[in-house]
Parts: structure tokens; sequence; C-alpha cells
């Protein structure tokens, strides 16, 4: 107890010892702890400031990402439109008695439907034109159908 005691008093002597600049112990010591917490200040903006920016970097990433995944989708969505159309197509020349889906190819891209392929005459090629354009979704028809010449 007693190299306690008096190590806590050797401690409380050297606090107020005056130093070569005038200062006690003490007051350097308390003035070093203020420098440190200002560094700390300092630094602490400094690294906010760079959370921020790195939080704005992010959020424009992440809308990129979106914007990019939606542009994904509506490719997606033009692939299934342009195969429901085919199908569409095709099941309506079926229907049609003079026109053969094995003569007419149907190609579709993002709605614009290209027929190309043979028809036994200039009616029925216009025909499959018409069908072609009444489906749902259909932008444009390029007829390129031949008619066979009797």
């Amino acid at each position: 107890m007693a190299i306690v005691a008096i190590m806590g008093t050797v401690t409380l002597v050297a606090c107020e010892r005056q130093t070569d600049s005038g200062k006690t112990v003490g007051q350097k010591l308390d003035s070093a702890i203020d420098k440190s917490n200002e560094n700390v200040a300092v630094a602490s903006a400094k690294v906010g400031a760079e959370i921020d920016k790195a939080g704005a970097a992010v959020s424009k990433a992440a809308s990129s990402i979106s914007a990019s995944t939606s542009a994904t989708a509506e490719k997606a969505g033009d692939i299934i439109s342009d195969g429901a159309i085919h199908g569409s197509i095709n099941a309506d020349l079926l229907k049609d008695t003079e026109l053969s889906v094995f003569k007419i190819d149907v190609d579709v891209k993002l709605g614009v439907v290209t027929l190309n392929g043979l028809a036994p005459n200039e009616a029925a090629r216009l025909r499959a034109g018409r069908i072609a354009a009444s489906v749902k979704g259909v932008k444009e028809v390029k007829n390129n159908i031949v008619a066979k010449k009797v």
C-alpha cells in the first residue's frame, strides 16, 4: 500500500514540476491530449467525406445496374413478344388453304415481320402480308413472298 501511495505522490509532483518551456508536465500532457483530439476530429471529418463519396459512387453504380437490368428485361420481353407474334402468324397461315407454312418463312425481330417464300398466286401473297399485319404487336411487315407464275 505504501508503495502505491509513494508512486501516486511522485506522479502528482511530476505533473506540477515546471519544464524548460515554463509549462508543467500536466499542462504539457493536457496540451498533447487536446492536440490529439483535434487531429482525431480532422481525421474523422476526412473519413466522413470519403464515406459520403463512396456512398454516392455506390448509389450511382446501383442506378446503373438498375437501368441495365431494366434494359435486359425489356429485351427479354421483346424476344417473348417476337416469339408470340411468330407463333400467331404461323397459326393464322395454317388456316388459309392456299398458303403453306412449309413454303413461307416468317422472321420477327422487335415486331418487324419479314415474310419470305412462295405463294400460289398474287392474291395469296397479299393475303399472307395482311394476315401478318393483323397480328397484335406487329409494327411492320416486309412481304418478300414470290407469287408463282402460272
